[in-house]
């Protein structure tokens, strides 16, 4: 018998799956993603005041120039084409078609600046490589979208091979996914010389992590929030899985969550994608990595070796059955959805009931009528009768910001305003704002200038909040006489834009005695409290009771808060 056990051990650990550190699929992935340089061109006037001769010589042989100004102040400059150009900055982007169509954000395409704008119109370069001579190729900007935060480039004769986008069936929280680009952190570790210096390395850092969760900002733009680090230079780069499949494009990291980013979902590319006919490729079923497939290939080596055993003695084939047996009994038990939906919707409920409110008031600092913002319930801010609040000033846009609380804090959103919002002092174009915290409306704090108050509660029993029991749904908050509408439409109160959800799906009511009433909107898929085996056209809520939305998936747990 030790023998038969020696030689199983021995098929097994040879068959085992081991570490794959380096993710064979994500570092070819890299291969395809690209370091982009930004230039602002030097007028020949400009050019003649700042480069010399000796500065030309050097760029002439190797493609750039770097010098420190007596201001201590590092500069590098560049030809191409024949038109001398000052870096300005850099971000990553991929390639996503054969035509060499690369992706990366609008901010990276469309960089600010500052003070070099003056100079000429900035203009996105791809690096290609270092040695022996920098190597740039222009790209042809083709579209941006600011909203969305993603641009898309094209670059002639650039060859690769394309990164697909995941199937976002198959993308789902706590899947391993690695950010890879051009993190500017690398450079100044590599050189000492800070962002984007040319002598740092040429191939782009990879940074594994997992996805947290998907989330609509306040324009309703889909974005994932994942744990795979990235600095400044990665903004543009892919966030990968472990295929080397795209699930998202890289926009930022929190400045004071270590590790916390937010990547574009891929439902924002794709439109794009498919409106300037770029021929992209979309993974047609679930990630298989080439590690996993080679192990599933050894498993079934392993299997039938097993089997052969079992022909070729009698004696080897009981043992084997046996510790099929063993191993069938030594199983883990399968997993409960139901029952972790149920311990992480009472989490959520949790987190909620701690934090929710009805309202939160604005006071403006220079005097006037206080605004007052209800939870759930947008409102735009500017100096179009059509705005919510209208603030009747010259320097304020017509739609001049959204705002939305949602029962902790206000979630603020520039929409493009001539003279810009504020957060303390700081020009924004989203942000959160908190209790002691101050909104201003331009730069001019006469203008318009709010102090943020404390949330208060409705009165509704300290307030009443449906609380998601899957994963990736928003909370749903109530208040005192009012009504929610929810459903796929962005004209809702709550969006949640699934496919089984009807655009108008359902209502639900507060009254002031604290009556919470359910009731459908002729949905599609219907609405159920507690039985999905009887939807209900109208029904009333207590706590604890379960809302399904069309199936078991959407789920929400009525709590109060």
């Amino acid at each position: 018998m030790k023998l038969w056990r020696t030689i199983l051990l021995s098929l097994f650990f040879a068959a085992a799956p081991t570490a794959q550190a380096n993710q064979p699929d994500v570092l070819k992935a890299a291969e395809s993603v690209y370091r982009l340089w930004i230039g602002v061109p030097l007028p020949p006037q400009v050019a003649a005041q700042m480069v010399n001769q000796q500065m030309l010589s050097e760029i002439n042989d190797k493609g750039y120039v770097r010098i420190m100004t007596p201001q201590q102040q590092l500069l590098t400059f560049f030809k191409q084409n024949g038109q001398l150009y000052l870096f300005a900055g850099h971000g990553s982007g991929y390639l996503v078609s054969n035509q060499g169509h690369i992706v990366t954000n609008d901010h990276v395409a469309n960089a600010d600046v500052g003070e070099m704008a003056q100079l000429g119109k900035p203009q996105v370069f791809l690096v290609r490589k270092i040695a022996p001579q920098l190597e740039l190729m222009s790209t042809q900007p083709l579209v941006s979208d600011s909203a969305k935060d993603l641009s898309l480039l094209q670059v002639n004769g650039l060859t690769g091979k394309p990164l697909p986008l995941a199937d976002g069936k198959f993308v789902q929280p706590t899947l391993p996914v690695f950010s890879i680009g051009f993190p500017g952190a690398s450079d100044e570790i590599t050189a000492g010389y800070g962002f984007g210096d040319p002598d740092a390395y040429i191939q782009p850092g990879i940074a594994e992590g997992s996805l947290k969760r998907e989330f609509k900002n306040y324009g309703n733009r889909s974005y994932w929030e994942h744990h795979a680090p990235i600095s400044g230079g990665n903004s543009g780069g892919p966030l990968v899985n472990r295929c080397g499949q795209v699930v998202g494009t890289n926009e930022g990291a929190h400045k004071q969550q270590i590790n916390t980013v937010i990547a574009v979902s891929n439902s924002e590319l794709v439109p794009m994608l498919k409106s300037h006919n770029v021929s992209f490729t979309q993974a047609a079923g679930e990630c298989v990595d080439s590690a996993t497939a080679g192990t599933r290939r050894q498993l079934t080596l392993l299997y039938t070796g097993m089997g052969l055993l079992v022909l070729l003695a009698a004696g080897g084939g009981v043992y084997l059955l046996r510790l099929k047996k063993q191993v069938k009994a030594g199983s883990h038990p399968p997993i409960n959805s139901q029952l972790i939906r149920k311990i992480v919707g009472a989490q959520q409920a949790q987190a909620a009931a701690g934090g929710g409110a009805g309202s939160i008031t604005l006071t403006p600092l220079g005097g006037g009528t206080p605004i007052v913002l209800r939870a759930g319930h947008a409102q735009i801010l500017g100096r179009s009768a059509q705005a919510d609040i209208v603030i009747d000033k010259a320097q304020i846009s017509g739609r001049h910001v959204r705002l939305l609380f949602d029962g902790r804090s206000v979630q603020a959103e520039d929409l493009g305003s001539t003279n810009g919002t504020y957060s303390n002092g700081s020009k924004i174009s989203r942000t959160v704002l908190n209790a002691g915290d101050v909104l201003q409306l331009t730069a001019d704090p006469a203008v318009a200038r709010f102090s943020v108050g404390s949330p208060v509660s409705d009165g509704l029993g300290g307030g009443w909040v449906l609380a998601p029991l899957s994963a990736g749904l928003p909370n749903i908050v109530l208040s005192a006489g009012r009504s929610v509408t929810v459903g796929r439409s962005p004209d809702n109160d709550v969006v949640i834009n699934r496919q089984q959800i009807s655009g108008r799906h359902c209502r639900i009511s507060a009254d002031a005695a604290g009556n919470i009433t359910i009731e459908d909107c002729r949905s599609t898929n219907g609405t159920f409290v507690d039985d999905l085996a009887k939807r209900i056209d109208r029904a009333a809520l207590r706590p604890g009771q379960t809302v399904y939305l069309a199936n078991r998936d959407i789920a929400y747990r009525l709590t109060q808060s």
